[in-house]
């Protein structure tokens, strides 16, 4: 299989040979001392994006530089005159070192914070570790949500066009251990947003996300539909064409106070994905439901224990108010129609 430094030496082979094949340069252009120094800029350049050798490259860079000597001499057939060629390229050599040094710097940097932004803090570690050996690598993470669903994590770690390391992407699964059902989705890390851990959890729940990049609103995945990778579609609420306000709906609960809703948190813990218990006293009895965001249908959904969606005006106090009401004006016309019968010398059988 070819290695990506065998990749780079033949894309550097090759562009001579276009040059020199295809007539696009002269041969005196070819062999003239700034084509020559090019040359040899072009293998520092691949040199130093390969510090870190597998023993397969070891070879290929030992002929790398010797390829550069011979190049050397081409330039400088004196030797006096090469020697000082060297001392002066040492320099820019050292130079472009250091900038790439801080490049690699940069990218690891960016890939700590990447992986605190998206939930996983506690792998940078064992990620720092990994870049050290120079190969792409994946990280394996899990853990419970709740005692039935396990979120099982795969981490992808590759490197650019630079040779730098990125975090790529990760791939969720949501296992559900009693009925044994899983769902998977890979989540690319982009720089925008990334979909964190929780909300990747959220996402492969059936519940929606709202996000504030690139446009302001609400994601959620499309269980009824997969790519070319088997990763679902997203499907995407911009707040300009689904004109649903979240803190507008939360206020017309007719519940909200009985149910001792903040509003400000609920919607904020709405938007991250998560399902909201609460507890209502009806009857005096105390019952709990639960709420979640539909932005496609433009609604906050009401559950109760039993996870079926109920009506919002199920929970309005002022109903049950009433129909205590109306419970208590039947009874009395009952017993008061069972007086008057008993009066008639007549019995009435409820």
């Amino acid at each position: 299989m070819e290695n990506l430094l065998e990749k780079e030496l033949k894309k550097w082979q090759s562009r001579a040979h276009r040059y020199a094949n295809e007539g696009i340069f002269s041969e005196k252009v070819l062999k003239s001392s700034l084509f020559i120094k090019e040359q040899i800029a072009s293998l520092d350049r691949i040199s130093l994006r390969f510090n870190r050798f597998s023993e397969d490259d070891l070879f290929q860079m030992k002929l790398l530089k010797q390829e550069r000597r011979n190049l050397e001499r081409i330039l400088y057939p004196n030797v006096i005159v090469r020697f000082i060629g060297r001392i002066i390229n040492s320099f820019k050599f050292q130079k472009e070192e250091a900038r790439v040094s801080q490049s690699k710097q940069m990218a690891i940097e960016e890939v700590r914070t990447s992986l605190a932004k998206t939930g996983f803090g506690n792998s940078i570690a064992e990620a720092e570790t990994k870049m050290k050996e120079g190969k792409d690598f994946s990280l394996p993470v899990s853990f419970y949500v709740n005692e039935r669903d396990r979120m099982d994590f795969q981490l992808q770690f590759s490197k650019d066009e630079n040779q730098n390391f990125i975090f790529q992407q990760y791939k969720a699964t949501l296992f559900n251990e009693q009925t044994k059902d899983k769902k998977e989705h890979a989540f690319n890390v982009e720089p925008g947003y990334t979909f964190n851990s929780e909300e990747a959890f959220h996402l492969l729940s059936e519940r929606a996300v709202y996000i504030s990049h690139p446009v302001n609103g609400w994601q959620a995945l499309d269980f009824t539909d997969k790519d070319a990778d088997g990763n679902y579609r997203i499907k995407s609420f911009p707040d300009k064409y689904s004109h649903f306000n979240l803190k507008e709906s939360l206020l017309k609960l007719p519940f909200k106070e009985e149910a001792k809703l903040d509003i400000e948190d609920c919607k904020i813990r709405l938007q991250k994905g998560e399902r909201l218990e609460f507890e209502v006293i009806i009857q005096n009895a105390s019952q709990i439901f639960s709420l979640q965001v539909n932005p496609q249908k433009r609604e906050i959904e009401v559950y109760n224990a039993s996870n079926k969606k109920i009506s919002p005006n199920e929970l309005n106090p002022r109903k049950h108010i009433q129909s205590i009401k109306e419970s208590h004006n039947q009874d009395m016309s009952k017993s008061q129609a069972q007086k008057s019968s008993r009066k008639n010398g007549h019995a009435i059988k409820s």
